[in-house]
């Protein structure tokens, strides 16, 4: 599964008691699986073997290197926070998605990983 957008449409009341409905998208992540290469190099595909695997409980790992928790930030973008295996060194990073297939993970403002999705890869 990829992350998916999806629009839904929610309405409120306001002061003066009138009804306001808005369509809102929201992202979901939960379930999929990612191919990431550091961004030191651009985009070349030279991707790690260990893909980052997003679970729909709010838990990211990667494989046993490391293991952590994300939570939505907004329509597009996800903040995580990671510890390394075997460690107490954690890590934090923003993960900001462009459509279903492709993100770029930042790190104190600046890219720091590219990944593409890596559900229905052969």
């Amino acid at each position: 599964m990829t992350a998916v957008a999806q629009e839904f449409t929610t309405c409120g009341m306001t002061i003066d008691s009138s009804v306001v409905c808005g369509t809102h998208t929201f992202l979901q992540v939960g379930n999929t699986s990612w191919l990431v290469e550091t961004a030191e190099n651009g985009r070349n595909s030279d991707f790690h073997e260990v893909p980052w695997v997003f679970s729909q409980n709010g838990t990211v790992r990667a494989g046993d290197l490391w293991q952590g928790s994300w939570q939505v930030e907004s329509e597009d973008t996800i903040s995580v926070t990671i510890r390394m295996s075997g460690s107490s060194a954690t890590d934090q990073f923003t993960v900001r998605f462009h459509g279903s297939t492709n993100f770029t993970a930042y790190k104190n403002g600046r890219a720091y990983r590219y990944g593409i999705s890596a559900d229905g890869q052969s």
